[in-house]
């Protein structure tokens, strides 16, 4: 029965092949345990990085004992694991097979900037388990987001629901720090944002004193509904860092541009009778109409670039094609101002953003799947990016929802990403 074996601190994604391996070896009955360390004379599958390789490329060779497999990024991780799962071990066998093999990804790799910026946002879901033990992260932890990062390399990159669990139990912020990735702090609350920005130091630097947090306020319940007595379905008094916006301006090191971006999160439809997106909207155009554009407006008056507001907004970016004659969330920016990237990207070749949660195996201790496919439209996503350019500074944008199974297996959510020029 031989053992699974993949780098410890991989940057690259190459857990997934050992977990994808494990778990369809498991669910054919057979427990192959997984270890972060070869042992001489051991029989092994040996999951290496390596630097050099081309890209989306992989190698599965049989060396002795061992069985190695490796490659030189995300893409090609995907790929041995789809070999591994689908084509080499198919039929169950616990057996290491001799084989000398080269792969290849298959899908489409968009990692190639096609303008000079980039930004990414992601909802990276808190994974709570039932009854609330706590955040479950797994033997995977933070190293699929990290993959995802590292590979698309954006210039910024905006967090929902980064909670204090994912800062506390994972080394997410560490091993971003040490590949060039630093957090924005803001200059009026000094607690850890929970809707948050990393910006790449080589490409990027906040303007100095440009950070601010700004709270939509606690939702005002009344038997467990949110409730809107007194005109307002939020206590103006109160903070709340999950329903909150983050902005920052950032300056290119190379061209000296500016451009303003803003992490948000929008309400959920948990407390909206009747839970649904469409039924939930009036608090989502509250955050956006009485909050958030306020807030922006006064914001861009001091610091004057193009803003780019992104985030989960739990609100589709259309609602004709369902015959609702509900303004929501989305169009109340459009309304004020705000042009939905998406419908500006030379690119629409998307699908939604939203699919099923996350499936985790507690045997193996570890996310395995993910429970539903990808719709193949955009109007029922509900994270956007929007852009407020009132002096035309912003030329050609390519928008992309990123889909790769790393993701899938991590959150209910895929990022969004979008390059753009500065003119």
């Amino acid at each position: 029965m031989f053992t699974i074996v993949y780098p410890k601190q991989s940057l690259k994604g190459a857990v997934y092949p050992a977990v994808s391996l494990q778990y369809k070896l498991w669910r054919s009955g057979n427990f192959h345990p997984l270890a972060t360390e070869s042992t001489e004379g051991a029989e092994e599958l040996v999951i290496r990085e390596r630097d050099g390789m081309e890209k989306g490329r992989f190698f599965a060779r049989r060396e002795g004992e061992k069985l190695l497999v490796e490659a030189g990024d995300l893409f090609g991780f995907l790929a041995a694991a789809d070999y591994l799962t689908k084509d080499l071990f198919n039929d169950g066998t616990s057996e290491l097979p001799t084989v000398d093999y080269v792969g290849n990804y298959m899908g489409e790799m968009l990692d190639r900037k096609t303008s000079a910026y980039r930004m990414m946002f992601h909802n990276v879901w808190t994974h709570d388990a039932f009854d609330d033990d706590g955040a479950i992260f797994g033997v995977t932890g933070a190293a699929y987001e990290v993959a995802e990062i590292l590979t698309y390399r954006p210039d910024v990159v905006g967090l929902n629901e980064f909670s204090d669990a994912w800062r506390e139990e994972t080394d997410l912020v560490e091993l971003l720090r040490a590949n060039g990735y630093e957090e924005v702090k803001p200059v009026n609350d000094e607690r850890e944002m929970v809707n948050t920005l990393f910006y790449n130091v080589e490409t990027v630097q906040p303007a100095k004193g440009s950070c601010r947090y700004y709270s939509y306020g606690e939702l005002q319940m009344q038997n467990g509904v949110a409730t809107n007595e007194s005109g307002s379905y939020y206590s103006e008094d109160a903070d709340c860092r999950e329903r909150s916006a983050l902005v920052v301006t950032f300056e290119s090191k190379i061209s000296g541009k500016r451009f303003t971006v803003c992490v948000t999160h929008l309400e959920s439809n948990a407390f909206v009778v009747p839970q649904n997106a469409r039924g939930g909207n009036p608090l989502r155009e509250e955050q956006i109409e009485k909050k958030l554009l306020p807030f922006l407006i006064n914001y861009r008056n001091t610091w004057g670039a193009p803003i780019f507001v992104g985030g989960d907004f739990n609100s589709w970016a259309s609602y004709d094609s369902w015959g609702i004659d509900r303004v929501g969330a989305c169009r109340v920016l459009e309304q004020n101002g705000f042009r939905d990237t998406y419908r500006a990207s030379l690119d629409r070749s998307t699908p939604c953003s939203t699919h099923g949660y996350p499936i985790f195996c507690e045997a193996l201790d570890a996310y395995v799947d993910f429970d539903a496919s990808l719709r193949d439209n955009y109007e029922c996503s509900q994270d956007h990016i929007y852009l407020r350019d009132t002096a035309d500074t912003v030329g050609e944008v390519t928008y992309r929802n990123l889909s790769e199974k790393t993701i899938l297996c991590t959150s209910d959510h895929c990022p969004v990403m979008l390059d753009f020029y500065l003119i």
